[in-house]
């Protein structure tokens, strides 16, 4: 993969990110999502073949005590968070997700 590659796929991920963010204007994530899909198409990325190398995941949030927590939650966004029903403050990529 070629740096001008990895940076467009950094690029459509972050488009994805906000094209998924709920919370946002749905034009807005209209228009993140018609990007992303114009990068994949101006670079020739085939997405399926990145994410079946990316890491597996865990199965869910970590214990709140466990070592693993604040890093896992350092790459969700707010909006995973409030999917996975978090009732403490979380500090995801995005932001403070403060449960209610």
């Amino acid at each position: 993969m070629t740096p001008e590659q990895t940076r467009a796929l950094a690029k459509v991920r972050r488009c994805l990110d906000f094209a998924a963010d709920v919370r946002g204007n749905r034009t807005e994530r209209e228009t993140a999502w018609r990007q992303a899909q114009s990068l994949i198409a101006k670079h020739g990325l085939q997405l399926e073949r990145f994410e079946a190398a990316a890491p597996a995941e865990p199965a869910g949030p970590p214990h709140l005590h466990s070592a693993e927590w604040a890093p896992y939650w350092a790459t969700r966004t707010t909006a995973e968070a409030m999917a996975a029903g978090m009732h403490t403050p979380v500090l995801c990529r995005d932001g403070w997700f403060v449960g209610g």
